[in-house]
């Protein structure tokens, strides 16, 4: 039967259409990319997924995104230690100077608890607030947690910027692109699993998305999770999981996590669990497995949204909830005498309309602690009223969990009496750095720097002093944590990397 010429070119270009379809994967979202080739927890497996022609360019890209790291300065290093510690460094290897202990402890050595992080997609502390979610139910099954435990509403992230803020929190490096770079096998001294791990725990990080994003599964395990699962596995653990385009629901991510607190203790082994959550990232799609909910409506609330749609508080409100149900089964459980749990925001939700005031509360996250009885410490007067910042969690965590710990000397126990003169008494945020009652804005193009007086996280135009010494030693921070991974990637110019 012959075919006509008309017919032959709309079957080739349907064909055609057909063809490059599959090879994109989707038509309506994004293509098929690096984040997809992990499908298994085992690294052997994943490295069979991508054919030669595709690895080589994957490894190219990899190749093109590394920098080329100077040498860490052994000058500079000392010159930045003295004007961020006030001492100067001793004459022995910089680089260990820069770690400190925690305290010893026959209790925590004996007994150490069960540490989880949870670290929530767009957790922005403004929407917490009647002030600026016009009495929204925005904080769900969250707000009695809020109420109950301790909660810190003068918070702020790292970045604005998931990758960025997740590798600064856990790593102790501002360099985002390392974990999909050629510097990705290098181990870090300054990694916090790396750090419950010399103390005997067994790390997990349990991640909604695909555990190909940013290359985070295969990068996390080689700075010392012993476990991390993501959205292919979740799917493979919980059937019923809806997939999106980010990957799975948080709802999983916490199933998770309360099965491996109830079952997962290998060897006796504590547990240092990290989460990852995603649902409330755009498109901003409700999960199918949520029960009838009434939709939000507010004026008020509509009136901070910007360009951004109704439903993107919908899931903010749902990621709430779903965390606020995994707080209530550890305290209602044998796991709440035994279990830390944490939570801040990545970021807080970006595009919503604030005034240049308001600029604080625009970035800020909450920061959340649930403390057993057994290991709460003694909490300074006023402390959750202070200013901090993601630079302070894992210190406080270590110093809650952690006996003769040895980590990075780079914030503070959130718990203990601030020292005034101390080098970590500042909020680090890359557009903003809160000393005191100032908060100083990032330096403009001209060499100025924009200064205002701070009430809360309010910002108050007004003349301020340009400097203080406390701001002098606050600016060193992020240099540090260059010349530190600079040191660990590359090396000094005094001592070559091994």
């Amino acid at each position: 039967m012959l075919v006509s010429k008309r017919r032959f070119w709309v079957l080739f270009m349907a064909s055609l259409i057909i063809y490059l379809s599959l090879g994109r994967g989707t038509l309506t979202t994004f293509p098929l990319s690096q984040k997809h080739l992990i499908a298994s927890s085992m690294s052997a497996v994943n490295n069979l997924v991508p054919n030669g022609l595709v690895a080589i360019y994957y490894g190219y890209q990899d190749f093109r995104r590394s920098k080329d790291f100077d040498l860490a300065s052994d000058d500079q290093g000392r010159k930045l230690f003295e004007e961020f510690y006030g001492v100067p460094p001793g004459p022995s290897r910089l680089f260990p100077q820069f770690f400190t202990q925690t305290r010893k402890s026959e209790r925590l050595k004996a007994d150490p608890p069960d540490v989880v992080l949870n670290l929530v997609e767009s957790l922005g502390q403004g929407l917490l607030l009647e002030r600026f979610n016009a009495f929204a139910p925005l904080a769900g099954a969250l707000a009695p947690h809020l109420q109950q435990d301790y909660y810190f509403q003068n918070f702020l992230p790292a970045h604005n910027d998931t990758q960025k803020s997740v590798l600064s929190l856990l790593i102790n490096s501002e360099h985002s692109e390392i974990s999909y770079s050629s510097h990705q096998y290098i181990k870090l001294e300054t990694s916090a699993a790396q750090i419950f791990k010399r103390s005997g725990y067994r790390t997990i990080f349990i991640y909604a998305g695909f555990e190909g994003t940013k290359n985070r599964s295969d990068y996390f395990k080689r700075q010392g999770f012993d476990e991390f699962i993501g959205a292919r596995q979740l799917k493979k653990l919980y059937p019923e999981m809806e997939m999106s385009v980010w990957g799975g629901d948080d709802k999983y991510v916490y199933d998770q996590a309360i099965e491996r607190l109830k079952y997962g203790r290998v060897d006796s082994k504590p547990l240092l669990i990290v989460t990852l959550s995603v649902t409330n990232h755009p498109p901003y799609k409700m999960p199918g497995h949520v029960d009838e909910k009434t939709p939000l409506s507010s004026k008020a609330l509509a009136s901070r949204l910007g360009a951004l749609p109704m439903a993107s508080m919908e899931t903010f409100r749902y990621t709430n909830d779903q965390l606020g149900y995994f707080l209530a089964r550890i305290k209602e459980s044998a796991l709440s005498e035994k279990t830390i749990v944490v939570a801040t925001g990545d970021h807080a939700v970006r595009g919503l309309e604030y005034t240049e005031q308001e600029a604080l509360h625009q970035i800020s996250v909450p920061l959340y602690f649930y403390l057993p009885k057994r290991f709460e410490p003694e909490v300074a007067e006023g402390a959750t009223d202070s200013v901090a910042s993601h630079k302070d969690v894992m210190p406080t965590l270590y110093h809650l969990a952690l006996s003769d710990a040895r980590y990075p000397n780079l914030g503070r126990n959130l718990f203990a009496k601030t020292d005034l003169r101390g080098p970590h008494n500042f909020a680090y945020h890359s557009d903003y750095l809160v000393v005191g009652d100032r908060v100083y804005g990032l330096v403009g193009p001209k060499g100025q720097r924009a200064f205002w007086r701070r009430q809360g996280l309010d910002m108050i135009s007004g003349p301020v002093a340009e400097s203080s010494a406390n701001y002098e030693r606050a600016e060193q921070y992020s240099k540090i944590l260059d010349w530190l991974t600079r040191y660990q990637l590359v090396g000094s110019d005094i001592v070559p990397k091994s």
